[in-house]
């Protein structure tokens, strides 16, 4: 039995369990508060404040975005190109460059995926990360005999996992 492989395997499993629940957590304590106050200081925007509020907002959203495509190209090796929109010269000078720098990102069509791709993160986030908390709990069941000793294949996986170097 090539043991080399059975270790591989199992250390990707865990690493990917561990990003899924890490995903699963952060996804909702990021996600929601930014669409919250990104959809705030939308609705300020008809109020002369929201010419700075909704940019900054908005900005931030696709750098969380970016970063998550990041994160996709590190783990899995998928490149996702990047879908905005080139920015407008001069549009964050004075008053006028402000109402352009606002027009640019509301009527970029990445700026609303990128919304709804924050608001939908979390719920999708929570239930790709279903089988990573699955393995993790049976992790700790086994670890702390939660099911008893009848489960005798989940102590020798455990053995395998923790034979990792």
């Amino acid at each position: 039995m090539d043991f080399r492989g059975v270790r591989r395997i199992a250390r990707r499993t865990v690493i990917t369990c561990l990003r899924g629940v890490s995903r699963a957590i952060l996804a909702p304590l990021g996600g929601i508060p930014l669409f919250v106050l990104s959809i705030a200081a939308l609705a300020t925007v008809p109020v002369i404040i929201g010419l700075w509020l909704a940019p900054k907002a908005l900005l931030t959203v696709r750098d969380v975005a970016t970063r998550q495509r990041q994160r996709a190209l590190e783990w899995s090796g998928v490149k996702i190109a990047t879908p905005y929109r080139p920015r407008p010269p001069k549009a964050t000078n004075g008053p006028i460059g402000r109402v352009r720098c606002c027009a640019w990102l509301l009527r970029d069509p990445a700026t609303w995926r990128d919304l709804l791709w924050v608001l939908i993160g979390v719920p999708a986030g929570a239930l790709l990360a279903a089988p990573a908390f699955a393995v993790v709990a049976g992790a700790g069941g086994i670890l702390f005999g939660w099911w008893g000793a009848a489960n005798e294949t989940g102590v020798s996986q455990l053995l395998i996992i923790a034979a990792l170097p």
